[in-house]
């Protein structure tokens, strides 16, 4: 009898989606579209993993060690979005932002201005969903520009920065 190894297939670009557990709340209370930012995330980019090191010297020899608490040296995510036609999903960003620089005047708020949950799944050839990575508490931390070109019919999109607590790893 003979057994046939069966490797994994190569990872395809296109097979991934994200999952927003909530955008923060505006002040005008605007029910806000879920559908207008999980779908119009055109891509992602994780952010890469690294941990400051620091150096002892012991009986002549250098030893490195890590020096990092758990949620430190963090990068940021990266995402591209799609402009929605009425331009909602990058004003619900946009309002966010606006909140966020103009301060918070109660304390109590904080923990209402960010993303409780960012889920970005993995799929294999058939949609099926193999990982997971879990980006909690994610914090706006810019919206890019929109590039508006005349005659061109090409979509418009815009980037956006998100700063994260912790980053889990989730194998199906």
């Amino acid at each position: 009898m003979v057994f046939i190894m069966a490797y994994p297939n190569n990872f395809s670009n296109d097979s991934w989606r994200v999952n927003f557990s909530n955008i923060p709340k505006m002040e005008n209370d605007e029910k806000i579209d879920m559908l207008l930012i999980d779908t119009y995330v055109k891509s992602v980019t994780l952010p890469d993993l690294s941990v400051e090191t620091i150096n002892s010297d012991f009986m002549g020899d250098t030893y490195r060690h890590p020096n990092s608490r758990t949620n430190d040296d963090l990068g940021q995510v990266a995402i591209e979005f799609g402009l929605s036609e009425d331009m909602k999903n990058y004003n619900y960003f946009y309002q966010w932002f606006q909140m966020l620089r103009h301060g918070i005047t109660d304390a109590t708020k904080f923990n209402d201005c960010v993303i409780k949950d960012m889920t970005v799944q993995m799929l294999d050839n058939q949609k099926r969903v193999t990982n997971k990575m879990s980006f909690t508490n994610c914090l706006l931390s810019s919206v890019g520009s929109l590039n508006l070109g005349m005659g061109q019919s090409e979509l418009v999109t815009f980037p956006l920065l998100l700063q994260y607590q912790e980053m889990k790893r989730i194998t199906i």
